[in-house]
């Protein structure tokens, strides 16, 4: 694997028809649930803060490499994708 990888290399990978999957927990997006009701500024900065506020949704992309023909995924993106495939073929 190369250096573009990064930390992404040490995660699971799995062989699929000649392309590695590497399933990244890593690949979420935080969604704001709750937000206070007070107006001031330094009241919402601890709110911002605190991550019982959020929750984690797993990216609906995924990062493809050419050069090592390796995706990067959220594991639930990753069984998405793995399904389609079987699914067509």
């Amino acid at each position: 694997m190369s250096d573009f990888l990064g930390h992404f290399g040490q995660l699971n990978c799995i062989p699929f028809n000649g392309i590695q999957l590497i399933k990244s927990p890593y690949m979420a997006e935080r969604k704001l649930i709750r937000m206070c009701r007070s107006k001031k500024k330094r009241i919402i900065k601890k709110w911002i803060k605190n991550p019982k506020n959020y929750t984690l949704k797993p990216m609906n992309h995924y990062i493809y490499n050419e050069i090592d023909r390796t995706i990067i995924a959220h594991p639930k993106i990753i069984e998405k994708l793995i399904k389609s495939v079987k699914e067509r073929s």
